[in-house]
């Protein structure tokens, strides 16, 4: 989803149903990366969850998946997120169910799989989750991913935030 980051992006999931991806190798012919799943720059502040349902994957080369990128240390400025780094892209969740593959694929990840941002402060800590080194990602198989946000319902929200907020998982601090 392009451009996701405004006041409507808050709080919303993107739902896609019966797409097909054909033919994706981690290089095009002109010599350009090529993922399916990537996340965009605008992204900063937060990546809506992503759900899939009926995917099919024909010929698809287990490297071009997907790549989710880090958060840019340029972000850490006045304008975007003050002095601490927005963490959008390592809130990411694309979750899917009923994934079919073609015959004969490289590609197989299962009927249902989550992928998730390399998120050093939690991902290497799920016992579901293995690292996915060319997608900067972790692949998961877990019924119970998601995303956490806070709302504040004061005046002045658009002025004031309340972060970072850290949670952490028992044994990771």
């Amino acid at each position: 989803m392009h451009t996701s980051n405004s006041h409507h992006a808050w709080g919303t999931t993107a739902h896609f149903f019966n797409n097909q991806f054909f033919n994706f190798y981690p290089k095009t012919e002109m010599g350009a990366t090529q993922n399916i799943f990537c996340l965009v720059t605008s992204s900063f502040d937060f990546v809506q969850p992503q759900f899939f349902r009926n995917t099919t994957f024909n010929n698809v080369s287990p490297d071009s998946m997907a790549y989710l990128m880090a958060p840019e240390p340029k972000w850490a400025n006045l304008k975007d997120c003050g002095a601490f780094p927005c963490t959008g892209p390592l809130n990411a969740i694309f979750s899917f169910k009923d994934t079919k593959y073609s015959r004969g694929s490289l590609l197989n990840h299962g009927k249902d799989f989550q992928i998730i941002s390399n998120n050093t402060g939690l991902s290497p800590y799920l016992d579901t989750c293995k690292p996915e080194r060319t997608w900067n990602a972790y692949l998961c198989k877990s019924s119970s991913l998601g995303i956490m946000i806070f709302e504040s319902l004061d005046p002045d929200k658009f002025d004031r935030g309340m972060q970072p907020v850290f949670v952490g998982l028992n044994g990771t601090r």
